[in-house]
């Protein structure tokens, strides 16, 4: 006796890959103010929200105490979201 075959729908195959976002759409999702601590890094010269917060950066294991962040510091690199959309593009 022979099989039935099942009309059953199939598995859906694995979407295609999408292609790699650009630039523009990548800076377009960083938001104006840092919230992770990527952004954090590429806003204040590596430093952590807490080095910002507390005005004292102890991100130098090697350092014997923290060192006072400098009034400078704790304003945002200019242009922080482009370099950032630019490493995650040159990421993918």
């Amino acid at each position: 006796m022979a099989r039935k075959r099942s009309t059953a729908p199939t598995a859906p195959t694995a979407a295609p890959k999408p292609e790699p976002r650009t630039e523009a759409e990548l800076l377009a999702a960083i938001s104006v103010e840092p919230k992770t601590a990527e952004e954090f890094a590429a806003a204040y010269d590596g430093h952590t929200a807490r080095c910002i917060s507390t005005r004292e950066c102890s991100c130098n294991p090697f350092a014997e105490h923290p060192r006072v962040v400098a009034v400078e510091e704790c304003v945002p690199w200019r242009h922080w979201r482009d370099d950032l959309a630019h490493r995650r593009w040159l990421a993918a």
